[in-house]
C-alpha cells in the first residue's frame, strides 16, 4: 500500500500535479481517520451489545414476576408506612414466604422502590435533599404513591426540605396548625390545585378538615 502511495505521489509529482496528489493525499488521511472512527464505533456498539442482551433478559425474568411484586408493593403502601425499617422487613419477608406458598410468582430480592421507583427520580430525590438511605427512599416512594395524605413524622427536618425542595416549582404553600388563615390557605389549594404541607401537626386536626384529609 505504501509503495503504491509513493509511485502515486512521484507520478503526479513529474507531470506537475502537485496539487491533484495534495487533494488525494488530504482524501486517503479523511478515509483512514473514518475508518479508525469506525473500527472504534463497532468495538463500542459490541459492547452495548451483551448489555443490550442482558437487559432484555431482566426484563423478561421482571415480567414473569410482575404480578407478586406488584402485589407486594400494593401492600407495602397500605401496610408498613408507620412502622420501623426492621419491621418493614419481617412484614415482607412474610408476605413474600406467603407467596411461595401460593406460587405467585415474585422476587426473591423484592424491594419497595425497584418495583415502583426508577433510577432518574431517585437521582432527583436525592438533589431535593432525600437521604439515600433504604427507609428513606421507601419513605418518598410512599408519600408518592399512596392515594391517602401522607402524615410524616420528621424529627430532623429532612422530609420537610425535601418536599419544600421537590414542590417549589409546583407552587407549593405552606402553612401550620395554628395559622388564623389555615383554611383560606386550604381553600385556595384547593381552588388553585397547590400542593399544601401543613406543618406542626399534633394529634388532633381541625374538624373543617377532616372531610379533605379522608
Amino acid at each position: 500500500f505504501f509503495q503504491a502511495e509513493d509511485g502515486i505521489r512521484d507520478f503526479c509529482l513529474s507531470r506537475g500535479l502537485g496539487d491533484v496528489y495534495k487533494r488525494q493525499d488530504q482524501e486517503i488521511t479523511r478515509t483512514r481517520d473514518r475508518l479508525d472512527r469506525a473500527g472504534k464505533l463497532t468495538s463500542g456498539l459490541a459492547d452495548e451489545s451483551v448489555r443490550w442482551r442482558e437487559t432484555v433478559t431482566q426484563l423478561d425474568e421482571d415480567l414473569q414476576k410482575l404480578i407478586g411484586d406488584v402485589f407486594l408493593a400494593a401492600a407495602s403502601i397500605v401496610y408498613y408506612g408507620p412502622f420501623t425499617g426492621v419491621f418493614r422487613e419481617r412484614l415482607v419477608k412474610h408476605w413474600y414466604e406467603k407467596c411461595v406458598e401460593l406460587d405467585v410468582p415474585c422476587s426473591e430480592a423484592y424491594a419497595l422502590q425497584r418495583t415502583l421507583g426508577s433510577a432518574l427520580q431517585l437521582r432527583e430525590w436525592s438533589a431535593y435533599g432525600l437521604p439515600s438511605d433504604s427507609v428513606s427512599v421507601n419513605n418518598g416512594v410512599l408519600v408518592t404513591n399512596a392515594v391517602a395524605w401522607p402524615l410524616v413524622i420528621d424529627p430532623q427536618l429532612q422530609a420537610s426540605k425535601w418536599i419544600k425542595n421537590m414542590e417549589l416549582k409546583s407552587g407549593l404553600k405552606i402553612t401550620k396548625m395554628s395559622d388564623p388563615n389555615l383554611l383560606k390557605t386550604a381553600d385556595m389549594c384547593l381552588r388553585n390545585v397547590y400542593p399544601l404541607l401543613i406543618e406542626d401537626v399534633e394529634e388532633t386536626l381541625e374538624a373543617v378538615l377532616e372531610p379533605l384529609l379522608m
